[in-house]
């Protein structure tokens, strides 16, 4: 503990040395490293930029003002690691938690995610709550620390787990963080007139790496959706460019309304913007997508054929549309357990408004099946936009 405290203070001298900025700026726009686990999160700037000490965006944060805020919320400050028990599954994961302003990542290397961002953070007394939200469900985290132990449960509100696998007790200790062998730069590049704001995973040494750009998903993916695989092969010498997707983190344009060429071409400046880095091998680098990333890798290697290498996990070789059907069926068997002339139904609905997305041809009859509809029980299970 006393090392720790040692490094923070160090820290705080060179960067008042160093880097010509006070402890607490005058201004109330303040910035702060990216969590980055290392005690450099903990020191604010008065302007945007990188941090000095690890290379991680600055970010703008509210000033916190509160004193009994800080004073509760810093006993929670670090590393922590441990897992999260139900009656029959255990989940393995840590907390990251820096303070002034607070901020909570998520990592898990059972569930391959890294950086996840809590949301509706709370400190009661002598505890913490936060939520994670994530595409299928929200999940409730409450607990209280104690000589370097932070305790408490978890509760889920996915519907399609099992009710005694919904809510979890949790046991974490707090330990130093693991020393990382890359650095992390905050980079941009442009497709047409979109900006696509991403970080750069570039492993240290010298050397041409070779390299790969994640892909995205479908839906809202800021950049932390790569950052578990971003971090694993930065770690073994593969430098990796994640990125927010259009429309999502520091990422302009909109997804909703882009083509999935409008999307492979963002990819394609990716791999663009890493032949110009001079650590990386540009006869080396790669891509990888997940899910729709995945399904439109073809289009994205067809456009950019230098591309040296392709991982496609979990795509799907349909068209989009029976793709959907296919997603949609499994919902009403699978997770509300719907008969199969249920299911019929709600599928007979469901083909009727794909095909005026498709074709834009057919609202009269769409409203019509809509109002219809509404009065079905799978209806907000099958989700019509």
């Amino acid at each position: 503990m006393k090392q720790i405290i040692s490094l923070a203070i160090l820290v705080t001298v060179l960067q008042f040395n160093t880097y010509s900025q006070v402890q607490t700026p005058v201004t109330k726009e303040l910035y702060y490293c990216t969590t980055c686990n290392r005690a450099c999160d903990s020191i604010a700037y008065d302007h945007p930029g990188v941090c000095p000490f690890c290379h991680m965006p600055l970010e703008k944060q509210a000033d916190f003002k509160n004193s009994n805020f800080l004073a509760i919320s810093s006993q929670y400050r670090g590393h922590w690691e441990g897992l999260a028990r139900t009656t029959d599954q255990e989940l393995q994961f840590s907390l990251d938690i820096v303070t002034n302003p607070t901020k909570i990542h998520f990592n898990s290397g059972d569930l391959k995610a890294m950086n996840v961002t809590a949301n509706n953070i709370k400190f009661d007394n002598d505890s913490i709550q936060f939520e994670l939200t994530g595409d299928d469900e929200v999940i409730k985290f409450k607990g209280s620390s104690k000589n370097d132990k932070l305790t408490g449960m978890l509760i889920s509100n996915n519907e399609a787990v099992a009710k005694k696998n919904r809510i979890a007790n949790f046991i974490l200790m707090l330990l130093p963080t693991k020393p990382i062998n890359y650095t992390i730069e905050e980079v941009t590049f442009l497709n047409d007139t979109v900006t696509l704001a991403g970080s750069l995973y570039l492993p240290n040494g010298d050397g041409k790496f070779p390299a790969l750009v994640c892909n995205h998903s479908s839906g809202d993916k800021p950049r932390y959706d790569g950052a578990f695989m971003a971090d694993y092969l930065a770690r073994r010498g593969i430098a990796v460019l994640i990125y927010d997707k259009r429309g999502n983190g520091q990422s302009t344009g909109n997804w909703k309304k882009a083509t999935f060429e409008n999307l492979a071409d963002d990819c394609i400046e990716g791999v663009r913007y890493l032949q110009t880095v001079s650590k990386i091998n540009p006869k080396l680098i790669g891509i990888f997508g997940h899910s729709q990333g995945a399904t439109i890798s073809p289009i994205i290697i067809g456009r950019c054929p230098d591309i040296a290498f392709n991982i496609a996990a979990s795509g799907f070789a349909v068209t989009p549309e029976e793709q959907d059907i296919f997603r949609v069926t499994n919902i009403l068997k699978k997770n509300a357990h719907f008969s199969n002339t249920t299911i019929d139904s709600a599928i007979r609905f469901y083909n009727i408004w794909l095909e005026v997305a498709r074709t834009g041809q057919g609202w009269d009859k769409l409203e019509k099946a809509n109002t219809q509809a509404q009065k079905s029980k799978w209806y907000d299970w099958v989700e019509p936009p």
